[in-house]
């Protein structure tokens, strides 16, 4: 298992890669299909500078007439001044004329990253440096039934560490996930969904329950639960200004390795990767959007105002409003695909004594 796991880290995403594009180029409207590359450029903390190119292929199937939302695959591959590596492939199909939807993420990190260690007030001065290499697949499949949805799930991750700090906690094998492992889980998706557009919403509602499990019987060598709740909303205030509103929970029971727990940077722009992680999470988030511009020229340039606020917690019993983490900033869009509003984004966060930089394709929520 894990000679294979390797190969597929190193070759199977190109592969993959290569087969899609054969099967799609013979079957789409050459007429209604993008493709569009940018290069990524990025700085944090914790990683210095970071340079890639992210690539989106955008094609309709002759099956899947308008307004079906287009079918999608996303190339993107990154690397930072501290010889980190990240690559991902990830398709996204509406099959079926729309009453079925596929996504994957297929993703290789080598990453060196710090552990901070587990809690709500980890310090950065218990920064402990160490690489670790991760192949993740993760697979949705969906029946869409109008705004009701039902998911099904598998997700699967080698992890290992290829280097850690002799004197440090990792090294000794104390910390769960510390050692070379493998998870694999599924689990199922209950959705509500009336948003108008999944890229970027201006109107509706999205909320999700998920629970997946993870056992020894599917290959996995932890046994554990994650369980999910994540609900949007969104309004529109005028023609070119709307307001999205997010608030997210998950718990996690049972044996489980460190890599899986949750992390407040996900849901707080403005603090250092890895900083803040355990068991249970809540995170709220509010987002002024606007494109307001009608020239030809700057039509597709847009801005965001954010405030987030969150907290990791080893249980509910743990949560206390002053330890509540808050942050904020702005960010830049930019249309890639103006029929879509699939934006480019360009974000900077501020947290307490901390600020960040991301470049990514897509709205945070």
């Amino acid at each position: 298992m894990t000679r294979y796991v390797i190969q597929l880290s190193k070759i199977s995403i190109f592969t993959i890669l290569i087969l899609f594009c054969n099967l799609l180029l013979s079957t789409d409207d050459k007429k209604d299909s993008e493709i569009m590359g940018y290069p990524q450029l990025s700085y944090a903390t914790e990683t210095g500078f970071v340079g890639g190119m992210q690539i989106y292929y955008l094609y309709r199937p002759r099956s899947n007439p308008y307004p079906i939302p287009r079918n999608k695959l996303i190339l993107d591959a990154k690397y930072s001044q501290k010889k980190q590596f990240y690559s991902r492939f990830e398709p996204e199909f509406y099959l079926f004329q729309g009453d079925y939807y596929f996504n994957a993420l297929i993703s290789y990190m080598n990453w060196p990253s710090e552990y901070y260690g587990i809690g709500n007030n980890s310090k950065e001065e218990n920064e402990e440096s160490y690489t670790p290499e991760m192949v993740n697949i993760s697979i949705d499949f969906k029946k869409i039934f109008g705004k009701v949805n039902i998911s099904a799930l598998y997700d699967f991750e080698h992890f290992q560490i290829l280097k850690s700090e002799e004197d440090g906690v990792l090294a000794t094998g104390m910390i769960p996930g510390s050692e070379k492992h493998l998870i694999s889980g599924t689990g199922a998706a209950l959705e509500w969904d009336s948003r108008d557009n999944t890229n970027f919403p201006t109107k509706g509602e999205y909320v999700s329950l998920k629970g997946i499990l993870y056992r020894k019987f599917l290959g996995s060598d932890y046994s554990f639960e994650k369980l999910t709740l994540n609900m949007r909303k969104y309004f529109t205030l005028s023609k070119s200004q709307w307001l999205a509103i997010q608030f997210f929970s998950g718990k996690i029971f049972g044996d489980y390795p460190f890599p899986q727990l949750f992390q407040l940077d996900d849901f707080s722009r403005g603090y250092i990767t890895d900083l803040f992680r355990d068991t249970n999470i809540t995170a709220s988030r509010l987002e002024y959007r606007t494109f307001p511009f009608r020239t030809s020229l700057l039509n597709n340039v847009g801005f965001v105002a954010f405030a987030e606020a969150g907290q990791v917690a080893e249980n509910l019993k743990s949560y206390a409003l002053g330890e509540i983490k808050l942050s904020g900033g702005f960010g830049l869009r930019y249309s890639l695909f103006p029929k879509e509003r699939l934006n480019l984004r360009f974000d900077v966060g501020f947290g307490k004594d901390s600020m960040n930089i991301s470049v990514g394709g897509g709205e945070e929520f």
